[in-house]
């Protein structure tokens, strides 16, 4: 048939945002995990991980070497590389706490086990965090970095600033949601070359804004960046949380939480008022949504870069990139995914 009958305004949504999807690689990140949402099977999974910027990379730079491979980190990276990857050919893992094992049919060797043949190998570093501390080890036996594959220090450089499409403007005002430990705040510095004008950092959890403040104080000033430790929401409030439960109220996740908790929550809206913002990136553990919710008047007015995590929940696939382009229907979209767990799934418009 040539149409469908009775089509509703949904439907129609969700054909608009597949048409804003502006190149090959969305496409197939939106139709994989649009699939893996409607099923749980792996096998989307594995397409979403292949098209991921990561993936791409290490098929690239395995295909290249003469050396056999050998993963560091036999983790949720690493498992899913020999998942995912049937046709890189690992020999082994490296890793010292679970030297002595089998995991995925390859043998863990400690580092201490392989320090004799290092050099025989092309040694793809398969962990995201602490991975400097690694690469130092490598060092210190003389291996070069050009046989390292660092996917930790790509993933944490590539992420939110990666897209040619994605051009600075002059004095950069950039809302950081879900700061972290101010590694995003870091690296949109270095990415507009200095030139902006504000940060505005959210960061509900204290230990991790300690962290922001001290690291950002090393490469910015106070009158660049304003803290604000809260979550974001769809309006100013206080959630109460219970034991384990996410800011998004709707799933259960292994954190310090304790029962009965209260997390201040704000909107961009009220936060930034009638300023403007060129730049915002949102990683907020599924309370996405709701903080673009609470930032419609912000988006209208100033029509930022929007750098939105949508893979927190199994319907954000498809409510967020619907829901932004009801405030603005000429966005262009992009989709890109930076993790080997098929987590990192950022929707960019622009």
């Amino acid at each position: 048939m040539d149409n469908f009958y009775g089509e509703e305004e949904n439907t129609v949504s969700l054909k608009n945002v597949y048409n804003q999807l502006q190149d090959d690689i969305s496409r197939q990140i939106y139709l994989s995990r649009s699939l893996y949402s409607l099923t749980d099977e792996k096998k989307y999974m594995k397409e979403i991980v292949r098209n991921s910027v990561l993936g791409k990379v290490l098929l690239e730079k395995v295909a290249m070497t003469k050396k056999k491979v050998a993963l560091f980190g036999a983790g949720t990276w690493g498992k899913s590389i020999v998942n995912f990857f049937p046709d890189i050919k690992v020999d082994c893992f490296i890793d010292n706490k679970k030297s002595g094992q089998t995991i995925n049919g390859l043998k863990v060797f400690s580092f201490d086990d392989m320090r004799p043949k290092l050099h025989e190998y092309y040694i793809v570093i398969s962990i995201l965090f602490n991975y400097q501390s690694v690469v130092a080890q490598f060092m210190n036996e003389g291996i070069s970095k050009q046989n390292l594959l660092i996917l930790g220090k790509m993933a944490e450089e590539c992420q939110y600033f990666d897209l040619d499409v994605l051009q600075h403007c002059p004095e950069e005002i950039f809302v950081d949601c879900g700061g972290f430990q101010g590694e995003t705040s870091e690296q949109f510095i270095r990415w507009c070359g200095g030139d902006y004008r504000k940060i505005y950092l959210f960061e509900p959890n204290s230990d991790l804004m300690h962290k922001c403040k001290n690291n950002l104080a090393k490469i910015t000033t106070p009158d660049k960046i304003k803290y604000y430790e809260c979550g974001l929401w769809n309006e100013d409030t206080i959630l109460r949380l219970k034991k384990g439960q996410d800011i998004a109220g709707d799933r259960t996740i292994q954190t310090d939480v304790v029962s009965g908790e209260e997390i201040h929550v704000k909107s961009i809206d009220s936060v930034i008022s009638n300023k403007r913002a060129t730049f915002i990136k949102m990683d907020i553990e599924g309370s996405e949504l709701r903080a673009l919710q609470g930032a419609v008047n912000t988006i209208k007015k100033s029509r930022p870069k929007l750098a939105i995590s949508v893979y927190h929940k199994r319907n954000d696939i498809w409510d967020i990139p619907i829901f932004l382009l009801r405030i603005h229907p000429d966005y262009k979209m992009y989709l890109r995914t930076y993790s080997f767990s098929g987590n990192d799934t950022v929707l960019y418009a622009v």
